[in-house]
């Protein structure tokens, strides 16, 4: 058996699938700041579990779960409560994977990592779906106990019945009813058999005084129109006629019953305000969801082409500084962060870096050392000098290998930008080795 919430001062509840400690108990914070009640489950079976077992306001359900496919868990849940909003949480952000949650009704689909105001705004929207969606619930169920109340009250309390002439000119019966629905006396109808239709609504007497006059001897007379009682109130009647026909079947008499209607009518024009209401949020969200998944779309594509700008980019610097026969480096805030490579030749590295075989280092080794610590302490001023102008510059310093052995180099940088800021990029040229090599 669910278990309702207690009633509007009760917080929304929200459930939280998702397999990931630190992800719950960070949307927990969240919630729970934000004034909402918060269940979590671990599990695709966890969380249907407790969606059998108890009401929510709505869902957080990231798709990927170690047990079942988190579109199969929304499946399920959409099964259990159809009108259950339920919000995806996914770093897959595919157009496959939108368009087939979307198919199998969820409520939004928001990419990791989330951005926390749209998140909170989407949630909101959600608990409203779901709090509307119930509320028309309530009117409707109202609504038919108000039709099955009204069953039983022509059943058991008398209506107006009445009984006419078929001229329209004498009343013949009118019952106790009539004196409580149209706040006239009975009396008053004896003596005067039309002044029933003083007390309809100008708007409806003349197409009810043509349909009493041409529809009543034909048994068609059958209809709905407003009362104005002698207090100023109005209200609903519906009202039909049967021919009562003598023994050579000519209709002498006219019976008729009427009944208050006015309960079920303003019933009826609450729905319709609410449907209309309803129908409005619809095509709002509807219009809504279009947009978010146009931004998506256009995200993504947009994504695609600078993530490929990028690769193309990095695989051009790094065809040209394979090809170089220099030892290349490029750093940020003094630190390396990519270094060429070329196989060691001359003194039997191996497949180690041209730089490390300059240095003495392997290249794992080298990435994040302090680009300083590659010369003797004596020049390292100077070097830092050269390196804070950031201008082009090209000049020579000894540099210092891992074994402590020292050579002579032209040293040539520049700044360059990548990936938004800038790094310095720097060309080492062994002169103590060209110089051997002249030689």
């Amino acid at each position: 058996m669910k278990s309702e919430q207690a009633g509007s001062s009760t917080p929304p509840s929200i459930l939280v699938i998702d397999d990931e400690p630190d992800i719950t108990c960070v949307l927990g914070d969240l919630l729970k700041h934000e004034g909402y009640q918060t269940d979590v489950a671990c599990t695709g079976a966890e969380a249907i579990l407790k969606a059998r077992q108890q009401h929510f306001s709505a869902v957080l359900l990231d798709i990927g779960l170690p047990d079942l496919d988190g579109l199969s868990v929304l499946s399920l849940l959409k099964e259990i409560d159809p009108k259950l909003p339920v919000i995806i949480l996914s770093a897959d952000k595919t157009e496959e994977k939108l368009a087939s949650a979307f198919r199998k009704g969820a409520f939004a689909y928001l990419p990791k990592p989330y951005n926390i105001t749209e998140l909170k705004a989407t949630l909101r929207q959600a608990v409203g779906a779901k709090a509307l969606a119930l509320k028309a619930e309530r009117v409707e169920s109202a609504l038919s106990e108000t039709q099955e109340r009204l069953r039983q009250v022509t059943e058991h309390i008398r209506e107006v019945f009445w009984l006419t002439d078929h001229n329209k000119n004498e009343m013949l019966y009118i019952s106790p009813g009539y004196e409580e629905i149209w706040g006239r006396t009975c009396e008053s109808l004896y003596v005067s058999p039309r002044s029933w239709l003083d007390s309809i609504h100008p708007e409806d007497r003349v197409k009810v005084l043509d349909a009493a006059l041409q529809k009543q001897v034909n048994g068609l007379y059958d209809e709905e129109y407003r009362i104005v009682r002698p207090e100023g109130t109005i209200r609903w009647i519906w009202d039909r006629a049967f021919p009562i026909h003598d023994a050579s079947g000519a209709v002498y008499r006219i019976a008729g019953i009427a009944e208050d209607i006015t309960v079920r009518k303003l019933a009826e024009d609450e729905v319709l305000k609410l449907n209309e209401d309803l129908e409005q949020r619809v095509q709002r969200r509807t219009r809504d969801l279009e947009a978010v998944v146009r931004e998506l779309k256009h995200e993504i594509t947009e994504r695609q082409r600078i993530e490929q700008v990028l690769r193309e980019t990095e695989e051009g610097f790094r065809c040209l500084a394979e090809a170089t026969f220099e030892a290349i480096t490029v750093t940020e805030n003094g630190k390396v962060l990519h270094a060429n490579h070329r196989f060691a030749e001359m003194f039997g590295y191996g497949a180690n870096h041209r730089f490390a075989e300059m240095f003495g280092y392997d290249l794992e080794k080298l990435i994040g050392m302090p680009s300083i610590d590659f010369h003797p302490a004596e020049y390292r001023d100077r070097v830092m000098q050269m390196n804070l102008s950031r201008d082009q510059s090209t000049y020579t310093a000894m540099c210092l290998r891992k074994d402590g052995s020292t050579f002579f180099a032209e040293i040539r940088g520049r700044p360059m930008p990548y990936r938004g800021r800038i790094v310095w990029v720097t060309e080492i040229h062994d002169l103590t080795r060209h110089a051997a090599q002249v030689s």
